[in-house]
Order: C-alpha cells, then structure tokens, then sequence
C-alpha cells in the first residue's frame, strides 16, 4: 500500500465543560443536531447524536449578552478527539459558492474561538475544518477556495460526507 493513500482516522472523544469558558450542558450537542442547526441537507449528514460536540456560536451569543457588547464571530463547534486534541469546525452549508468565503473571516472566528476555548488539558489541532454542501464544493469550487487561503494546509475545506469519513 502507497503511505500517501494512508488516512488517519480521527476517534472521538466525550467534550468536557471544562474546555470553554461561560459553557453549559446545554452547549453539548450531537453531532447529527450540530449539522442540523447549520442546515446541512440530512441526505449529506451521516452522523449521530452519539458523538457529542461543542456548539462555540451559543457560548458566543452568550457572552455578548453577558457583557452587552457585539457578538463575536466564531467557529461554529469544536469536537474532542482522543488524546485531548480538539477540531474546530465553521459549517457553510448556507453558502451557494465559496466566492464571499476570506481568510481574514476564517482567522478571525478562529481567533475568536480560542479565546473561549480553556486549552490547559486539551490542545487544538492545527487543521481547521471548513464544510460545505455537495452541490456547492465540487473540484472546481474547491481548488478556487484553496488558492483563496493560499494553499495552506492548515484550512481543510470538504463536504459533510467527506468530513464524516475521517472519523472511525
């Protein structure tokens, strides 16, 4: 077998309250709900509400009242691998193309994100998962979108499909 043909599958872990601040048990969701509020097509959405996430946008909503300032932006959710290691994951199946989708937005939510994020017992994984609709990350869109983030390994962009395979 080729190495470069060799995928690491990710595994999941349960999140603790303990990775954000401001959390709650409500912050904890399924992962099938999770696509669902970022209205991925439930044909394209394979997981279960087994596997838990974070939900980093009602954290954020959260604070702003709290402190009665403007919301930040953030990653939509951040999902616990074993080993500690967390993914964060901003959901754009709203989008019709990847045309009005910047870095600058994307470092911003992720800069955004960490800043809730309690990164003491857990480390964040240096990828960042940008998910999109089948219809609209076909080749094309998506090597436009690559050359927008300047073929940085660091932006993974992929369908829910997709997304779904890298987990055992």
């Amino acid at each position: 077998m080729n190495m470069a043909q060799i995928t690491i599958k990710y595994r999941f872990e349960t999140p603790s309250l303990d990775l954000v601040k401001h959390g709650q048990l409500s912050d904890i969701r399924g992962i099938r709900t999770l696509f669902q509020d970022e209205e991925c097509p439930n044909s394209e959405n394979k997981f279960t509400d087994i596997d838990k996430g974070i939900y980093l946008d009602s954290i954020q909503t959260r604070i702003s009242q709290r402190k009665g300032i403007k919301e930040k932006s953030s990653m939509d959710f951040a999902l616990c691998i074993i080993n500690h290691k967390v993914i964060l994951v901003d959901a754009k199946f709203k989008a019709k193309s990847v045309d009005n989708i910047g870095k600058k937005d994307i470092d911003e939510k992720i800069k955004d994100s960490r800043d809730i994020l309690c990164l003491v017992d857990y480390s964040l994984l240096n990828k960042y998962y940008i998910l999109f609709r089948n219809s609209v990350l076909n080749h094309t869109q998506k090597n436009k979108i690559q050359r927008q983030f300047l073929m940085s390994p660091s932006y993974v962009f992929m369908t829910a499909s997709e997304f779904y395979d890298l987990f055992e």
